[in-house]
């Protein structure tokens, strides 16, 4: 063998040792990684958290997303309420105008009801 396949297998062996240290070395990272149960538990911390904050945010967004549409909905309703209720209150006394002797009876029983509970409440308070 001559000095120059000499000096070229040992440059080859220094590099090829070389080589093995890395990889030993990101063997030996990935390893510590592995073991370091307490890293492993606060980066599934972290994860959980950001996924519940995602969800967090999706739920606000539905959120407003229907009282934006329950408002924008509300005043309209409202107004639909308000005019079935003056539509009821009408019929109600149209009724009242072409049959006044049932309204009177009901009229006259509620008076009754009434009278009878402030007198009641009366006596039992002497």
């Amino acid at each position: 063998m001559s000095e120059t396949q000499k000096t070229g297998d040992h440059d080859a062996l220094r590099d090829e040792i070389e080589q093995t240290r890395e990889e030993l070395a990101h063997t030996a990272a990935a390893l510590a990684d592995k073991a370091d149960v307490k890293a492993r538990a606060q980066d599934r911390v972290e994860e959980v958290k950001t996924t519940v904050k995602e969800k967090v945010e999706g739920v606000k967004e539905t959120a407003r997303e229907k009282v934006g549409a329950a408002q924008e909905q509300a005043p309209g309703s409202a107004h639909d309420a308000a005019h079935q209720a003056q539509h009821a209150a009408q019929q109600a006394q149209q009724a009242a105008r072409e049959n006044p002797v049932p309204a009177a009876a009901i009229g006259a029983f509620f008076a009754g009801l009434l009278l009878g509970r402030m007198l009641g409440r009366r006596r039992s308070r002497r």
